[in-house]
Protein backbone atom coordinates (compact mmCIF):
# COMPACT_ATOMS: atom_id res chain seq x y z
CA UNK A 1 0.00 0.00 0.00
CA UNK A 2 2.94 2.45 -0.19
CA UNK A 3 5.13 4.28 -2.61
CA UNK A 4 6.04 2.26 -6.29
CA UNK A 5 9.64 0.79 -5.43
CA UNK A 6 12.62 2.51 -7.18
CA UNK A 7 12.80 1.75 -11.16
CA UNK A 8 9.41 0.07 -11.34
CA UNK A 9 10.03 -2.47 -8.49
CA UNK A 10 7.01 -3.83 -5.81
CA UNK A 11 5.54 -0.92 -3.50
CA UNK A 12 6.46 -0.26 0.06
CA UNK A 13 4.85 -0.75 3.20
CA UNK A 14 2.16 1.78 4.31
CA UNK A 15 3.16 2.89 7.80
CA UNK A 16 0.52 4.34 9.82
CA UNK A 17 1.63 5.54 13.33
CA UNK A 18 -1.27 6.70 15.61
CA UNK A 19 -0.22 8.78 19.05
CA UNK A 20 -2.84 8.52 21.89
CA UNK A 21 -3.02 11.60 23.78
CA UNK A 22 -3.44 11.68 27.44
CA UNK A 23 -7.11 12.35 28.45
CA UNK A 24 -7.32 15.07 31.22
CA UNK A 25 -9.47 12.62 33.64
CA UNK A 26 -9.14 8.91 32.75
CA UNK A 27 -5.30 7.23 32.69
CA UNK A 28 -5.52 3.88 30.17
CA UNK A 29 -4.11 0.81 31.73
CA UNK A 30 -4.83 -1.59 28.65
CA UNK A 31 -8.87 -1.72 27.91
CA UNK A 32 -9.08 -0.51 31.63
CA UNK A 33 -9.36 2.94 32.72
CA UNK A 34 -8.32 4.73 36.17
CA UNK A 35 -9.94 7.65 37.61
CA UNK A 36 -9.32 9.76 40.80
CA UNK A 37 -12.83 10.31 42.41
CA UNK A 38 -13.13 12.77 45.03
CA UNK A 39 -15.58 11.36 47.48
CA UNK A 40 -16.86 13.82 50.65
CA UNK A 41 -16.15 12.41 53.98
CA UNK A 42 -19.57 11.36 55.12
CA UNK A 43 -19.96 9.38 52.42
CA UNK A 44 -16.62 7.65 52.59
CA UNK A 45 -17.87 7.24 56.45
CA UNK A 46 -21.54 6.66 55.89
CA UNK A 47 -21.25 4.74 52.52
CA UNK A 48 -23.76 5.89 50.01
CA UNK A 49 -23.98 6.12 46.24
CA UNK A 50 -21.77 8.67 44.17
CA UNK A 51 -21.69 9.90 40.76
CA UNK A 52 -18.66 8.60 38.57
CA UNK A 53 -17.95 9.97 35.11
CA UNK A 54 -17.64 7.79 32.22
CA UNK A 55 -15.36 7.72 28.99
CA UNK A 56 -18.77 8.38 26.84
CA UNK A 57 -19.76 11.42 28.73
CA UNK A 58 -22.47 9.46 30.93
CA UNK A 59 -22.52 8.92 34.35
CA UNK A 60 -22.60 5.92 36.58
CA UNK A 61 -23.78 5.29 39.95
CA UNK A 62 -20.96 3.77 42.09
CA UNK A 63 -21.97 2.42 45.76
CA UNK A 64 -19.14 3.04 48.55
CA UNK A 65 -19.64 0.87 51.35
CA UNK A 66 -19.61 2.51 55.05
CA UNK A 67 -16.21 3.04 56.31
CA UNK A 68 -14.33 2.82 53.11
CA UNK A 69 -10.79 4.25 53.37
CA UNK A 70 -9.48 7.42 51.33
CA UNK A 71 -7.12 5.53 48.67
CA UNK A 72 -9.29 2.76 48.09
CA UNK A 73 -10.26 1.65 44.81
CA UNK A 74 -13.51 0.26 43.79
CA UNK A 75 -14.40 -1.47 40.44
CA UNK A 76 -17.17 -0.95 37.69
CA UNK A 77 -17.00 -3.70 35.48
CA UNK A 78 -17.22 -3.09 32.08
CA UNK A 79 -17.41 0.45 32.22
CA UNK A 80 -13.79 0.62 30.59
CA UNK A 81 -12.44 0.58 27.17
CA UNK A 82 -14.15 -1.49 24.35
CA UNK A 83 -11.15 -4.51 24.15
CA UNK A 84 -10.21 -6.59 20.99
CA UNK A 85 -11.39 -9.52 22.15
CA UNK A 86 -15.42 -8.39 22.86
CA UNK A 87 -16.55 -6.90 25.95
CA UNK A 88 -15.45 -4.05 27.91
CA UNK A 89 -12.44 -3.23 29.76
CA UNK A 90 -12.94 -2.20 33.94
CA UNK A 91 -13.27 1.76 34.94
CA UNK A 92 -11.36 1.58 38.19
CA UNK A 93 -12.16 4.19 40.64
CA UNK A 94 -9.35 5.90 43.02
CA UNK A 95 -11.48 7.36 46.13
CA UNK A 96 -10.08 10.11 47.65
CA UNK A 97 -11.70 12.57 50.86
CA UNK A 98 -13.22 15.39 49.42
CA UNK A 99 -12.04 18.50 51.37
CA UNK A 100 -13.65 21.50 50.87
CA UNK A 101 -11.40 24.48 50.26
CA UNK A 102 -13.87 27.30 52.21
CA UNK A 103 -15.94 25.64 54.50
CA UNK A 104 -18.73 27.32 55.71
CA UNK A 105 -19.40 27.98 59.70
CA UNK A 106 -21.75 25.39 59.97
CA UNK A 107 -19.46 22.62 58.33
CA UNK A 108 -16.52 24.03 60.54
CA UNK A 109 -18.91 23.19 63.50
CA UNK A 110 -19.77 20.03 62.68
CA UNK A 111 -16.05 18.45 61.90
CA UNK A 112 -15.12 20.65 65.34
CA UNK A 113 -17.72 18.44 67.24
CA UNK A 114 -16.78 15.40 65.23
CA UNK A 115 -12.62 15.96 66.48
CA UNK A 116 -13.82 16.64 69.84
CA UNK A 117 -15.37 13.08 69.78
CA UNK A 118 -12.12 11.73 68.93
CA UNK A 119 -10.18 13.84 70.41
CA UNK A 120 -8.20 14.00 67.11
CA UNK A 121 -6.39 11.20 67.43
CA UNK A 122 -5.91 8.39 64.79
CA UNK A 123 -7.31 5.07 65.77
CA UNK A 124 -5.31 2.61 66.88
CA UNK A 125 -5.06 0.67 63.69
CA UNK A 126 -3.91 3.84 62.38
CA UNK A 127 -1.51 4.39 64.96
CA UNK A 128 -0.01 1.16 64.40
CA UNK A 129 0.87 2.23 60.59
CA UNK A 130 2.17 5.75 62.10
CA UNK A 131 4.53 3.73 64.37
CA UNK A 132 5.43 0.82 61.15
CA UNK A 133 6.52 4.10 59.23
CA UNK A 134 8.61 5.77 61.75
CA UNK A 135 10.67 2.11 62.47
CA UNK A 136 11.25 2.02 59.19
CA UNK A 137 12.09 5.16 57.96
CA UNK A 138 14.64 5.07 61.35
CA UNK A 139 16.72 2.44 59.59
Amino acid sequence: MGDAGPRGGPAGDLIVLIEEKPHPVFQRDGDDLHLELPVAYANMVLGGKVEVPLVTGETALLDVPAGTASGAVLRLRGKGLPSLRGGHGDLLAHLEVWVPNKPSSQEKKLVDELRKLDNGKPSRASRALFERMKDSLAG
